[in-house]
């Protein structure tokens, strides 16, 4: 009796082939990992023989990922990684390199955020050398997604290592792919600096960053570089005073209020408010509702909403400075104003029209005008009587309590 194995031995590729591939067809994992080690042998360093095997795997993982079989799907990709990983056709490495990839993605949706590290660390260290453009794309992508993932993980020392690693391999490039993904190492890098209130070495970076890549044209990293502005702004303030944010938040303006990228324009609004906000902290109502106007006229028609966001911020700022000049009926306007813009709009646009609807009812209690007063108590409560956002709730609580006293 002959086993498997020597009989294995005495079939051609041709037959091993067909058998292995019907194997895979029929989800027969463990039967594939029989056959292919013989497979291997008669395909030798025949090129073409080996790409027919890699793509056999790599089709069958994508039948597992549309199947949903995230486990079978790992499977294979370990299967092509262990078998392939040092083969030098190139055909035959991009499946490796996705296979690579694809896992790492996996392990993420999974959230095994200890495996996804290993893996991307596998990745890099196999195909850094390799100099395909494509390929250092996909390094500098894996190793910024390796800090992200770090992060996660609360082990921010290692992912600012990471962040210091890309740029170091990739500041050199003339790649835009890669360098944007420098620009966003140093970003996310500063951004690490808050959590580890090292506001010093925050501002270090925004200025390396803007150093590097003020002259860029890529609207990417135009966007870093403007974020970077916005954040050194709100950084210098809390370190020295606001008085010396304001040189920093009118210079993003000058740079880049012509942007035709939204992202980019985002910033320009939030420098926009966040002179309004300066310019109050120093009691001049009357020149930050000036500041005010600006962004609204300039945003209150954009599509983004994250810029409209901006504006309902810039509304409300401005009925309280309205407030403050004790000019009541023209802030009502305003608080209604705000409300009827956004109360269909969700998220943080959304917690601004709650806050018009407090600050109105406040203003009419503060006006003894009962009936509007108890109105606008009903309106807020009904309105978010189920919305699960804590600011908004405890909104809702407060005005429930106001009301009660009020009508005892």
């Amino acid at each position: 009796m002959y086993s498997q194995e020597s009989t294995r031995k005495q079939k051609s590729y041709d037959d091993l082939y067909v058998e292995f591939v019907s194997k895979i067809e029929d989800q027969k994992l463990n039967e594939c990992l029989e056959i292919l080690p013989s497979l291997l042998k008669k395909a030798k360093d025949n090129d073409s023989k080996l790409i027919d095997v890699s793509t056999a795997l790599f089709k069958q993982a994508n039948s597992f990922a549309q199947e949903n079989k995230i486990e079978e799907e790992i499977e294979v990709y370990n299967i092509l990684i262990n078998k392939f990983k040092y083969v030098q056709n190139p055909k035959v490495l991009e499946y490796v390199k996705n296979a690579y990839i694809n896992k790492d993605i996996r392990l993420g949706e999974l959230n095994r955020l200890e495996e996804k590290v290993e893996v991307q660390d596998e990745l890099v260290g196999r195909f850094e050398d390799n100099e395909d453009e494509g390929t250092m794309e996909d390094i500098a992508s894996t190793l910024l997604d390796e800090a992200f993932t770090l992060e996660e993980l609360d082990r921010n020392e290692e992912a600012i290592f990471i962040y210091d690693e890309i740029v170091r391999r990739f500041e050199s490039s003339e790649n835009q792919i890669i360098l944007s993904t420098v620009a966003r190492s140093l970003f996310n890098k500063a951004l690490l600096f808050v959590h580890l209130e090292q506001y010093k070495e925050e501002v270090e970076v925004y200025d390396l960053i803007i150093e590097k890549f003020s002259n860029s044209d890529n609207l990417v990293i135009q966007e870093q570089v403007a974020k970077s502005y916005v954040n050194k702004g709100v950084a210098v303030s809390e370190m020295y005073g606001p008085e010396y944010s304001l040189d920093i938040y009118s210079e993003i303006i000058r740079l880049f209020e012509n942007s035709t990228s939204q992202k980019i324009l985002l910033q320009v609004a939030l420098a926009s408010c966040n002179i309004g906000e300066v310019l109050t902290s120093f009691d001049k109502n009357e020149a930050s509702i000036e500041v005010y106007n600006s962004v609204i006229e300039r945003f209150e028609d954009s599509e983004d909403e994250g810029i409209l966001e901006v504006v309902a911020k810039a509304l409300l700022n401005k009925a309280k400075r309205i407030e403050a000049l004790e000019l009541p009926e023209e802030a009502l306007e305003v608080y209604d104003e705000i409300i009827q813009k956004f109360e269909n709009y969700e998220n943080n646009t959304l917690l601004y029209v709650a806050f018009a609807m407090k600050y109105k009812v406040l203003l009419l209690h503060s006006l003894n005008r009962k009936e509007e007063f108890l109105e606008a108590c009903d309106d807020i409560i009904i309105r978010f009587a189920h919305n699960e956002n804590k600011q908004i709730a405890n909104i809702v609580v407060s005005i429930i309590e106001m009301k009660r006293i009020y009508t005892q």
